[in-house]
């Protein structure tokens, strides 16, 4: 049915056999080179969509799956939801960890996205480390108008509100919420510093955290583990501080 593009009855098919028919699709899926993940027709994806504790399932199952099937069950799935919170981090982190230099360039940012979204939620061990895998992909898609609006729609609800007319910058709201999900997480310093890796988003960060208590304050504990040489700094980021307090 697969190879011949045939999904007439592929609700069917899940409803009656369930995890076996899930699996076997995703098998094929991950088996098949030639064919992109994305290009299954809309109806298997609907039915493989309605069993996302299964979907998750086989991904613990496999040992190395390729990321562009780990991209494409992402795609079936919302971040946001119990079922993908309670799954956790791990399988996320190792696909942040291989998946720039091969996906294409927009299943990736859908997927780092989704990727961000999830650790915003904080599902647990490795939580911190997955928004720092992925934060600086995800914001610079946004700043280069990268972002298409169901990754933006995963995302929304973590990010704050600045303001009627402040609302269109995405960049911001994502700084401020990666701030936030540090501070209310009581995430690591450590992580932070490295979740902000570029010279030009280190700055922008700073100067976000300045216009708020809570951001104040947590710059002053940044600079106080750097002072006490408790936490791993780059040159960049020690200069952009050295003349805050």
């Amino acid at each position: 049915m697969l190879a011949d593009g045939v999904d007439t009855i592929a609700d069917d098919v899940v409803e009656k056999l369930g995890a076996q028919a899930i699996n076997a699709v995703l098998e094929w899926v991950d088996s098949v080179a030639s064919i992109s993940p994305q290009a299954l027709k809309p109806t298997w994806r609907r039915a493989l969509a309605s069993r996302p504790r299964t979907l998750l399932n086989w991904l613990r199952g496999v040992e190395a799956p390729h990321e562009a099937t780990v991209a494409f069950v992402a795609s079936l799935l919302d971040p946001n939801s119990q079922e993908v919170r309670s799954f956790g981090a791990h399988v996320w982190l190792r696909f942040a960890a291989t998946a720039p230099h091969k996906l294409d360039h927009g299943d990736l940012i859908r997927t780092m996205a989704f990727s961000l979204a999830l650790a915003f939620n904080n599902p647990g061990l490795g939580a911190e480390k997955l928004a720092a895998q992925v934060f600086e992909t995800v914001h610079e898609a946004a700043e280069n108008n990268e972002l298409d609006d169901s990754s933006w729609l995963m995302l929304k609800n973590h990010v704050p509100s600045l303001s009627w007319w402040g609302d269109w910058d995405k960049c911001e709201r994502l700084r401020r919420a990666l701030v936030d999900k540090f501070i209310r997480y009581d995430w690591s310093i450590d992580g932070f510093l490295e979740a902000v890796n570029r010279e030009k988003t280190f700055r922008q960060i700073v100067a976000s955290c300045k216009t708020t208590e809570s951001g104040k304050a947590f710059l002053r504990s940044v600079v106080k583990l750097i002072a006490e040489n408790k936490v791993h700094v780059t040159d960049a980021q020690r200069a952009v501080l050295a003349y805050i307090y």
